[in-house]
């Protein structure tokens, strides 16, 4: 089909999970996988841009893989495409020993301490462990939680990865999220949509709003990028 004039053409949707895509502690509803499976039928690629690995999204999504073949896990350190890893970031050992007693010699993708009792103790639990171990990232993306990551490492800087696999432009990708873990992710692309329950910070960045994540706001908007992908349109969210 041909495509309308002024229409938004995106070829990649990325979706954070927690709070976003899913409201925290559930996984994904039949209604929400329906709507990828129409975003992916109608040739726009759709992927998590997520805190989680691929064992704790096999379980978000119920098993179904074709639903987070794509996408950018572990706050970045892995990226996925068409099923296979283009990219894998470990946390050196020398690093995580700074924050445990012992560390299994194991590989480590993926370091998060959880902290309970209020902002409070969150914050100084954050200031001992990046005393510490100054070599290492901290992003909390939801409350009483925060992952530990190196430098540098996030899901805005392994998105270019993904752009230069695909042959894409940064305008042709949308992305959803809600907490400060998404926040350079949408200083990096233009099509930026924040779910109504997000932190005052990200609704404030997000050029888009959408519904929700209880209310499954963004497979409303995906049922509309599918939609609009078909018909040379623009998703109704997306239109000034």
């Amino acid at each position: 089909n041909r495509i309308k004039k002024g229409a938004r053409v995106i070829k990649l949707v990325l979706s954070d999970m927690d709070n976003t895509l899913i409201p925290l502690g559930q996984r994904v509803s039949p209604r929400t996988v329906e709507a990828i499976h129409a975003v992916l039928d109608a040739g726009v690629r759709f992927g998590p841009a997520t805190g989680r690995d691929y064992v704790e999204l096999s379980r978000l999504f119920r098993m179904h893989e074709e639903c987070f073949m794509t996408g950018i896990f572990s706050n970045g350190k892995r990226v996925r495409l068409d099923g296979r890893y283009v990219s894998t970031t470990l946390i050196p050992h020398d690093q995580l020993g700074g924050v445990v007693d012992e560390v299994p010699d194991i590989p480590f993708v993926a370091a998060t301490i959880a902290c309970t009792g209020g902002p409070e103790r969150m914050a100084r639990c954050q200031r001992i462990v990046a005393e510490a171990v100054p070599e290492l990232r901290i992003v909390s993306p939801i409350p009483d939680w925060f992952d530990v990551m190196p430098k540098g490492m996030s899901k805005a800087a392994s998105l270019p990865i993904l752009l230069d696999e695909l042959d894409i432009m940064p305008n042709e990708v949308l992305v959803f999220g809600d907490a400060a873990n998404d926040l350079e992710l949408f200083g990096a692309v233009p099509n930026s949509v924040a779910v109504a329950n997000a932190i005052p910070e990200v609704a404030e960045a997000a050029r888009w709003h959408v519904g929700a994540s209880a209310e499954e706001g963004v497979a409303d908007a995906l049922f509309e990028i599918a939609v609009a992908a078909v018909t040379g349109g623009t998703p109704d969210f997306m239109k000034e």
